[in-house]
């Protein structure tokens, strides 16, 4: 089983899937927090937001892993620096790259969906 919360920020879809997750006893998985962390990777690259090619690029040998809930970007834990002014100015716009969904749901579809397992997805 699956459970997909959506909704625009600051809507208190973390808030709320969290306390489900722990409810239901499903692990919780924090989708903004990848999206975050691969921006901030393309930031860290001195790749511009607009610059498609070179983010697709980038991102074609770029690994993601979860590990407790920690978002880690080709080894490198970027939780402490997802919530950054910079970070939060341009995600919206990187996020909705196809490009970059296309790499997190492939994310998911291969790493976190393989096996199947029971998850609570924000």
């Amino acid at each position: 089983m699956q459970i997909a919360v959506d909704g625009p920020a600051g809507a208190g879809k973390s808030s709320i899937a969290k306390i489900v997750a722990q409810k239901l006893g499903l692990e919780y998985i924090d989708s903004g927090a990848i999206y975050r962390a691969l921006a901030k990777k393309i930031l860290d690259s001195n790749i511009k937001i607009e610059d498609y090619a070179s983010i697709k690029n980038t991102l074609e040998s770029t690994s993601i892993e979860l590990v407790d809930g920690d978002v880690f970007i080709d080894g490198v834990n970027f939780m402490p620096f997802i919530r950054s002014s910079e970070v939060t100015a341009v995600v919206s716009p990187f996020s909705a790259q196809i490009e970059v969904r296309e790499k997190v749901n492939s994310f998911f579809i291969n790493d976190i969906c393989n096996p199947p397992m029971t998850i609570l997805i924000v």
